[in-house]
């Protein structure tokens, strides 16, 4: 995928009703929490309170992930492109903790997607 996001904080943050709409359809409606994204070079920090993300950040340091995925594998993940099963396939690395594995679902589910090429 030759997709980009330069700021992934910026971006999480700007689909933050997307995230809240998954999480209130699910048995995670209400979520208070902070959760750890390991993408390797950085983490990224989502921090929830009664099922609304109040603010996304990024640090070097990972104490507890819910999730860890190389940084370029992030982008398809986020964006619905492929399931997180889907990118384990051909990166096993990539994986959601136990037992975080059916929030990591909610909250990046695989979705239709179009991708257009001029090739």
């Amino acid at each position: 995928m030759q997709v980009n996001i330069p700021e992934p904080c910026a971006f999480l943050q700007r689909i933050a009703p997307l995230f809240e709409a998954r999480l209130a359809d699910s048995m995670f409606a209400g979520l208070s929490r902070s959760l750890d994204l390991d993408l390797y070079t950085q983490t990224l920090r989502m921090d929830f309170s009664d099922g609304k993300l109040q603010q996304v950040s990024a640090s070097q340091k990972c104490e507890q992930p819910i999730l860890s995925i190389p940084p370029r594998q992030f982008i398809p993940l986020v964006l619905g492109g492929r399931s997180l099963e889907q990118i384990a396939e051909t990166f096993p690395d990539a994986q959601a903790h136990t037992p975080w594995q059916l929030l990591v679902d909610v909250l990046f589910p695989k979705t239709r997607s179009f991708v257009h090429t001029i090739y």
